[in-house]
């Protein structure tokens, strides 16, 4: 005896979820931004198109939502000031491996021909991230955090991820991650009111 199917539940939402933007970035590495649509997402992932629709609004949508899968960590709940270590691992793990380096690799392709693609990238990738850090800073002022999460995430990426970008440079081992991570956070708080707090990392 059959009868009509029930709603999804929330593992097949996520599933599902996973499945499209796993599509969207899959789409936007190979192809770049101007393949990515509603059609070609719902069919190769097998949704509906008014399930894109009601999801993701738009195309812009799509790619925040495939920013934003690439950046997990930015669902974290703001934490002290004990926490930026771990903070800036979690930036470097994300921007600096291989899936992440090919999706930014294509938005910059894109760029010049899609500025408001490029702008919705930046606010939900790297702005974004910055934002992250600086609600972990242990400096006082709201301009004083954004200042040395702007040095801090300046420091993690740098020449490396310049590096990382054209395809000259291995993608780092946690060891390495963590390295960097440590050395980063000490150059951003030193030499600031925070700096008598720096023994917040080396526990780490």
């Amino acid at each position: 005896m059959t009868g009509k199917r029930g709603r999804p539940t929330a593992e097949e939402r996520d599933a599902r979820r996973q499945r499209v933007l796993g599509v969207i970035s899959r789409v936007l590495v190979d192809e770049g931004y101007a393949a990515l649509s509603f059609d070609r997402v719902a069919s190769e992932a097998r949704v509906a198109k008014r399930t894109l629709y009601s999801d993701f609004e738009c195309r812009a949508g799509m790619l925040r939502a495939a920013v934003r899968h690439h950046h997990a960590y930015l669902d974290a709940p703001p934490g002290a000031a004990d926490d930026v270590l771990a903070a800036a691992i979690a930036v470097a793990s994300s921007l600096l491996r291989e899936e992440a380096i090919a999706f930014q690799r294509a938005v910059i392709s894109a760029a010049p021909n899609h500025p408001q693609m490029a702008s919705e990238f930046h606010a939900s990738g790297p702005r974004a991230a910055q934002l992250f850090l600086a609600e972990r800073m242990p400096h006082e002022t709201a301009d004083e955090r954004e200042d040395a999460a702007e040095a801090l995430l300046s420091l993690l990426l740098g020449e490396y991820h310049r590096r990382r970008l054209i395809g000259i440079a291995p993608a780092p081992t946690d060891e390495e991650i963590r390295t960097r991570a440590k050395r980063a956070v000490r150059l951003a708080l030193g030499g600031s009111a925070a700096a008598d707090r720096r023994q917040l990392i080396d526990a780490g």
